[in-house]
């Protein structure tokens, strides 16, 4: 960050893309620097710059997707805070939400989900992650009750709880699959659906 900030004083351009298409913000994103993220968010870099990823260049993540699969909650905050967008898809369909639950991230899941993230619309289930003889489309709330991961279906119920619009849009057999789950997910889901409202008079 040192560094950074000497090299401002000489007026880069932050918002400069690499071959790939990644900006500093991106790289930033990718490697978890929270305090750079915040230095160049405070200069405006796009938190929107799409870069190819290195492994296949037919899949573009934002900075905020990067940071997700890397497992970087606090780069993630602080993207979601400076309002990127939370359902940017990767060019196969897949949006953060997606990977963040394919790689069990539990607090991001929760935090994409509080963030108004699509719990609903229909994607490739990844066969990695959840039982390998389904092949064909389902939402992503679908595959993590199916997963039977109590941690991230804990993580969904709590995130619900701050996104009510999302909260409203359960159906009655989402309902009743997340009160039959083990633990304190039915607790959890009560405290969601139960919360307290002030009256205004």
């Amino acid at each position: 960050l040192g560094m950074l900030m000497q090299l401002d004083r000489l007026n880069p351009d932050f918002h400069k893309q690499g071959s790939n298409g990644a900006n500093l913000m991106w790289q930033a994103a990718y490697f978890g620097h929270a305090s750079i993220l915040e230095f160049l968010l405070d200069r405006g870099v796009s938190v929107e710059c799409s870069a190819a990823s290195e492994d296949n260049f037919e899949l573009t993540y934002s900075p905020l997707h990067v940071a997700t699969i890397n497992g970087h909650a606090i780069a993630v905050s602080l993207l979601l805070e400076a309002r990127a967008d939370v359902r940017h898809a990767d060019g196969q369909g897949l949006e953060p939400l997606d990977d963040a639950v394919r790689l069990g991230h539990a607090g991001i899941v929760k935090e994409l989900i509080s963030n108004d993230a699509d719990l609903f619309g229909l994607r490739v289930r990844a066969p990695a992650a959840y039982t390998p003889d389904y092949e064909g489309l389902q939402s992503c709330l679908a595959n993590i009750l199916d997963s039977q991961n109590s941690m991230l279906i804990s993580a969904v119920v709590q995130g619900l709880g701050k996104a009510p619009e999302l909260l409203d849009s359960l159906s009655r057999e989402d309902l009743l699959r997340i009160f039959e789950e083990p633990g304190d997910v039915p607790v959890l889901a009560m405290k969601a659906i139960c919360q307290p409202y002030q009256l205004v008079y």
